[in-house]
């Protein structure tokens, strides 16, 4: 038995066919602008302070200063029947300057000012003093923020000072302006 097999509509038809299943297959896949998941590899005094969900990452952007500064503020909570938790912080660059750095609490100017605060519960405030934070932004309001030998000094209380460490990447949902 000969089986004759015509060139012609039919190879063409294959062709296209197997090219629209290779598109579909790759454009099938999750696209970047919905991808809510995160790393939390931040430590608090060597305990993990891990956000509860990708709900619990937040970011706000506005320009300041009559055009002349960014400000962007950061929140990353910590929510539970035992705990409310949050750490926020907030940059002021100048407008032609990127995130994208490594930044210390002490290098603030006029034109600069990074201040960040860990707030346990709604028992105690702590400052962040020392140390610096590196930022990264990804696209698509993914960043990734390292914590790097920050130490938080205790306001309004006695409670001691925290030793914050790691990392945090993930998509900070949009809050809007301020």
């Amino acid at each position: 038995m000969k089986i004759k097999i015509k060139y012609g509509s039919s190879l063409k038809n294959l062709c296209l066919a197997l090219v629209a299943i290779s598109l579909f297959i790759s454009c099938s896949g999750k696209d970047d602008d919905e991808d809510n998941s995160f790393n939390s590899q931040i430590f608090i005094d060597g305990v993990l302070f891990a956000p509860t969900s990708a709900a619990d990452l937040t970011t706000s952007f506005v320009v300041t200063d009559n055009g002349t500064t960014n400000h962007r503020n950061f929140s990353i909570k910590k929510v539970g029947q035992a705990t409310n938790d949050r750490i926020t912080v907030a940059i002021t660059l100048p407008i032609n300057q990127s995130i994208n750095g490594t930044f210390g609490f002490t290098d603030n100017t006029q034109d600069f000012i990074l201040e960040a605060f860990f707030t346990k519960g709604n028992d105690a405030i702590f400052q962040f003093g020392s140390g610096t934070l590196k930022f990264t932004d990804l696209g698509h309001d993914r960043f990734r923020i390292d914590f790097n030998n920050v130490v938080a000094n205790g306001v309004l209380t006695s409670a001691e000072n925290k030793t914050i460490t790691g990392f945090i990447e993930g998509k900070f949902k949009d809050t809007g302006n301020g």
